[in-house]
């Protein structure tokens, strides 16, 4: 039905409901929980942008926003290639989390149980790399350097 590589997409995101926080946790125990899930499902998000966007991506980074840890949605930051020219950066955040929702949901993935964001990714972009980039990293673990995954 989708082609091999979205397949293992879905598979690898229908893993992740195992990883979902219990909704009746009690609070520390559920941002732990939710955290843990977000890194998680990072992971798992930059390897199949990695697969299914091939030479698109010099490095992807899990990003975290929220002073807690523990913000709403999954923030990623997406470095383009250099050789990557005239391309609509809004556009490519937008087609990215609409992709990766729509993996989610393939996926049986209901997240919308535990935010409020429409969209459970929000995708960054920049161009000319994390040190060409005008965008500071306070707290970023990097998941993908160029074709490899680390």
């Amino acid at each position: 039905m989708f082609d091999p590589e979205v397949e293992e997409c879905i598979t690898l995101f229908t893993r992740l409901k195992s990883s979902l926080p219990r909704l009746n946790s009690p609070r520390d125990s559920f941002l732990t929980e939710w955290a843990l899930f977000k890194r998680r499902a990072a992971s798992i998000a930059a390897n199949c942008i990695n697969k299914l966007l091939p030479g698109l991506i010099e490095a992807i980074y899990y990003i975290e926003l929220s002073d807690s840890h523990v913000g709403r949605d999954i923030d990623l930051l997406i470095a383009l290639r250099d050789d990557i020219k005239s391309i609509d950066m809004e556009e490519v955040e937008e087609t990215i989390e609409s992709l990766l929702t729509k993996l989610a949901e393939l996926a049986g993935l209901n997240f919308h149980a535990y935010t409020s964001s429409p969209n459970l990714f929000e995708i960054h972009t920049i161009e000319r790399g994390v040190y060409g980039s005008k965008t500071r990293l306070y707290y970023a673990i990097q998941l993908i350097n160029g074709d490899s995954r680390i």
